[in-house]
């Protein structure tokens, strides 16, 4: 066991001492334990006695978690490592310890978090594993960050390991156990496949209803946006939206139908305005401007683009004609679906095949 690893659980738990006061002092973890207890007294606003005897506690207790760490190969970032998650620092989120079981990376160049009900329906499940897909063949990987529930969680998780991309589960208890127990062969494979479980508690915390909201704030923190599939008008998944917003960061939902309880959550954020309606992944690369590797912001379209089924009947219909079209004329003279059009519409516009003329008039840009 290390001291300095000790020390820096033991400054963790010495919750009285802010760390952005030990990091303009320029002091390492161990440095500040050191310090003369009337001085740590002055960072702790306690009295000396009561200073000491919490840093002796904190020592005390940072000893088992660092041999807890160190038997079994975690990783614990603190807000002076330099590998703590940048995207965590500074807000209200931030966690004074994390530990990582695993090997991904927590500053990840894309990180989208993906939360939702447990009770979710097929419907919701189908969305998250097209969506994700969909982002693995866009875009370089996209690191996909949850919560290792059941329903919506383990089914971004799922999703992201058959896709080849890495993911992140945060858990809301401390890693001497797995949460729920029925995951503990998904957690094993997120590890396996270069993922990585992660916590903000020492190993002996059980899961508690403050962790779990707690837990959330971290997941948003932790990501660029965050999607909400299905959710309750209650459900946690809104408690994240929540987060991420006030990290200033983008809130997709999926909508669902009206009538669908499990909707119910989406379908009021959108109405709200609180997050942006989407409906596959080529809206959210869009809206976080995720482009290909080595790729320009440009949306000019390809000289030679491949349009095969529903595309192709639109293109037809378009060529057919000198005018730009509405989406009513293209629904008429493709005899589809106005939802199908629509869906086939956005994609086509997102990769530069359409242009958009005043009073939603359409024309083939290829």
């Amino acid at each position: 066991m290390s001291a300095d690893l000790q020390a820096s659980i033991a400054l963790a738990l010495l919750s009285q001492v802010a760390y952005p006061e030990v990091i303009a002092r320029r002091l390492s973890a161990s440095q500040v334990l050191s310090l003369p207890a009337t001085e740590l007294a002055e960072m702790t606003r306690s009295t000396p006695k009561e200073t000491a005897a919490a840093r002796d506690a904190a020592l005390k207790k940072a000893e088992r978690e660092a041999d807890f760490i160190t038997t079994h190969n975690l990783t614990l970032l603190t807000p002076l490592d330099p590998e703590y998650p940048q995207r965590l620092l500074g807000t209200r989120n931030e966690a004074r310890m994390l530990t990582r079981l695993g090997s991904a990376s927590l500053s990840p160049e894309r990180a989208l978090a993906v939360v939702g009900t447990r009770k979710c329906t097929p419907y919701g499940v189908d969305n998250t594993s097209r969506i994700i897909n969909r982002l693995a063949e866009l875009t370089p990987p996209v690191t996909i960050i949850s919560g290792l529930a059941y329903g919506i969680d383990a089914a971004a998780h799922e999703a992201t390991l058959k896709a080849g991309m890495p993911t992140i589960a945060v858990v809301a208890h401390g890693l001497g156990m797995i949460y729920p127990a029925a995951h503990r062969d998904l957690a094993g494979r997120i590890v396996a496949a270069g993922g990585a479980i992660l916590t903000a508690y020492t190993h002996d915390l059980r899961p508690f209803r403050n962790h779990f909201l707690e837990r959330n704030g971290i997941i948003a923190a932790l990501s660029d946006a965050t999607l909400v599939v299905e959710s309750d008008i209650r459900g946690g998944a809104l408690g994240t939206a929540a987060h991420a917003a006030a990290a200033g960061r983008k809130v997709f939902a999926l909508p669902g139908r009206t009538n669908d309880q499990a909707s119910a959550g989406c379908n009021k954020l959108i109405r709200t305005g609180r997050a942006q309606l989407i409906t596959c992944g080529d809206d959210i690369a869009e809206s976080a401007e995720w482009q290909p590797t080595g790729a320009t912001p440009s949306r000019h379209p390809s000289l030679f683009p491949t349009l095969e089924g529903n595309a192709a009947r639109i293109a037809d219909a378009l060529r057919a004609t000198d005018a730009p079209m509405t989406i009513d004329e293209i629904t008429r003279a493709c005899s589809l679906p106005v939802h199908v059009i629509m869906a086939e519409v956005a994609e086509m516009e997102f990769r530069g095949l359409l242009l958009r003329w005043p009073g939603s008039r359409l024309q083939l840009n290829c």
